[in-house]
């Protein structure tokens, strides 16, 4: 599928300074003369330009001949701004930000350390220190950095949080499936039985109380119609029940009419008349289906979204907006591209650089590859020069510049 791209929304203030850097006589590293004279043989000899302050704002010299500053006027210049700074694998001037280089962490020569697996953590450089980051899951409870962040946080002396003990007998469990984040018990209508939470009043392998598991049926007992067993139904044994869940693809079994002989009839996973429970039908235009992500029977789909289903998975469906779903943009199966920042816009994949980048190259094999906020080719946009004989160096998405340096008028 064709990608579009935006660029980012960096504020750029490279105009105002290349027009600075037009209108003033040299660069800051050169000497202008405030207030001198031209040349003009129909005048008095005062024709020179004088810069001053803002009106108010008191003179650009003192009345005893000490040299003034023109604070309103800016020049271009190639020094780099406070907390930036010029290394030895930059590409331009002043392009390495001290503040969060991973690499340049406060000064060039000082890069935080790599993440490692062992220390489950990561080190990411702010405001120019590198900083420890847990891993998700993991957390520095003993407090010493050498060994990172020592403790996973689904343990049942840290739940969640470090020191947060389950009481006895609970099991702590992880939130999520690979997040390893716990919190303490079972939920609601379950019960701990040593290796997994169960409900007690269904389960054939623990009917009543954990371990306590059915045996088989005596043979006095009538035999039951399809899709039917003997077996643990609130909490008693020898009971009719409705097979478990099975098949492929799978089927959910439910006795709907009531009628004996024909056991457990309707099959609640694609039962239109019948969906997820009896008597639950879908309205006219959609089906039965178990829906993902959640893996719930469910009808498929209400008005606004598309069903989208792979041969691959038969009876599983999703139940989607085709306008901004990444995985089925414009049509079912339509997938966006993995690159970051990419979003499914009125079904259309379109690359949003992050802040700070921009596509200015037009190759979608290197998507948002320009730093428009320290590329002095690139400045605060695509193809927004600095002045390149100094060279002015980009910073922060704007030229830099400094106060022109006012020479003292003799």
């Amino acid at each position: 599928m064709r990608t579009t791209k935006r660029l980012s929304s960096a504020v750029s203030m490279c105009a105002a300074a290349v027009l600075a850097s037009a209108l003033s006589v040299g660069a800051c590293s050169d000497s202008i003369h405030v207030g001198d004279s031209f040349s003009d043989a129909g005048g008095d000899g005062g024709g020179g330009p004088t810069f001053t302050n803002d009106a108010g704002s008191g003179p650009s010299s003192s009345s005893s001949g000490a040299p003034g500053k023109a604070n309103s006027l800016q020049c271009a210049s190639n020094h780099c701004a406070p907390g930036y700074a010029t290394c030895s694998d930059s590409t331009f001037s002043c392009d390495v930000d001290l503040t969060s280089n991973n690499y340049h962490c406060g000064s060039c020569s000082v890069a935080c350390p790599s993440n490692s697996s062992d220390l489950n953590a990561r080190s990411v450089c702010a405001n120019g220190t590198c900083q420890l980051t847990c891993n998700v899951g993991f957390a520095d409870c003993n407090g010493i950095i050498d060994d990172g962040c020592e403790q996973i946080l689904d343990e049942v002396n840290n739940c969640g949080t470090c020191g947060h003990a389950c009481a006895a007998g609970q099991p702590c469990l992880d939130i999520a499936p690979f997040v390893p984040i716990g919190k303490c018990g079972c939920p609601d209508g379950k019960t701990w039985c040593g290796t997994s939470c169960v409900d007690l009043g269904g389960s054939d392998a623990n009917c009543g109380a954990c371990g306590n598991a059915c045996p088989p049926p005596p043979a006095s007992l009538p035999p039951l119609g399809p899709n039917e067993h003997y077996g643990c139904v609130a909490g008693a044994c020898a009971t009719p029940k409705c097979d478990d869940p099975g098949g492929y693809p799978p089927k959910g079994y439910a006795d709907c009419n009531g009628k004996p002989a024909d056991g457990c009839e309707a099959n609640v996973f694609g039962d239109n008349n019948n969906c997820g429970s009896c008597g639950k039908v879908c309205p006219p235009g959609e089906t039965c289906a178990i829906l993902q992500p959640s893996n719930t029977p469910g009808c498929a789909c209400a008005p606004g979204s598309t069903k989208c289903t792979q041969a691959s998975n038969p009876g599983f469906a999703s139940c989607v907006d085709i306008l901004t779903d990444k995985e089925n943009c414009g049509a079912c199966g339509a997938r966006c591209d993995g690159n970051d920042g990419v979003i499914c816009d009125n079904g259309v994949c379109v690359q949003l650089c992050p802040d700070g980048y921009a596509e200015c190259n037009g190759d979608p094999r290197d998507p948002c590859e320009t730093n428009i906020m320290t590329d002095p080719y690139h400045c605060g946009g695509c193809n927004t020069h600095c002045d390149a004989t100094l060279p002015q160096p980009g910073q922060g998405g704007g030229c830099w510049t400094e106060d022109c340096v006012a020479v003292p008028v003799n």
